[in-house]
C-alpha cells in the first residue's frame, strides 16, 4: 500500500470571472497527482480596467470619476480598490437604452441571446432562473452570464439528441 504525502504549500492562485480566487491544493500518491478545490474566496475589489468594461468607457474616464467622487473606493490607494456592486449601479444609472451596452443587456436582448420571447425572460428573472438585476423598475442581464446560460442551454439540446 502506497503512503500518501500531502504538500503543505499551495499552488498559484487562479481567477475566475473576477469575482473570486481559487486555492488548490495537490496531493501525491505514487503514481498519481491529485488536486482538490480547496477554497473559494471573494476578491476584494476590481481594477479601474475592470471598472472601465463595466461603465463602457476609458480606464482613464474611471479614473477622473475617482478623483471627482463620483465613483468612490471601497479601499483607498488600492490598484483593486472599487467595489463591483457600486461599479454595477453607477453603470445602470448612466445607461442609455438608446445604444446597446457591451456589459448589460436589455430584456430584449436577453431575449434574443437566450432564443426566449421577453415576457419569458421576465418570469425567468423573477424567479431566479436566469441571472439579473432590477434597476428603475426594468430587468438588466450582464451579458457574459448570459451567454454562459445559453451555452448551457445548447449543450443540454445537444446532450438530448
Amino acid at each position: 500500500m502506497g503512503r500518501r504525502m500531502t504538500t503543505d504549500r499551495m499552488l498559484p492562485t487562479h481567477r475566475v470571472d473576477l469575482d473570486v480566487e481559487v486555492h488548490v491544493d495537490c496531493h501525491w500518491w505514487p503514481g498519481v497527482l491529485g488536486c482538490a478545490l480547496m477554497t473559494v474566496v471573494p476578491i476584494p475589489g476590481i481594477t479601474a480596467k475592470q471598472a472601465a468594461v463595466i461603465l463602457d468607457v476609458t480606464p482613464r474616464y474611471v479614473d477622473r470619476l475617482v478623483s471627482d467622487g463620483k465613483l468612490p473606493k471601497a479601499v483607498r490607494h488600492a490598484k483593486a480598490g472599487l467595489d463591483r456592486d457600486v461599479v454595477e449601479r453607477v453603470s445602470l444609472d448612466r445607461l442609455r437604452r438608446s445604444r446597446p451596452h457591451r456589459y448589460w443587456a436589455s430584456s430584449q436582448e436577453a431575449a434574443e441571446i437566450l432564443d426566449l420571447t421577453r415576457k419569458q425572460v421576465g418570469v425567468l428573472a423573477s424567479l431566479d432562473q436566469v441571472p439579473a438585476v432590477r434597476h428603475r423598475g426594468r430587468w438588466y442581464f450582464r451579458r457574459h452570464q448570459l451567454e454562459v446560460v445559453a451555452n448551457a442551454r445548447d449543450a443540454m439540446k445537444w446532450a438530448d439528441t
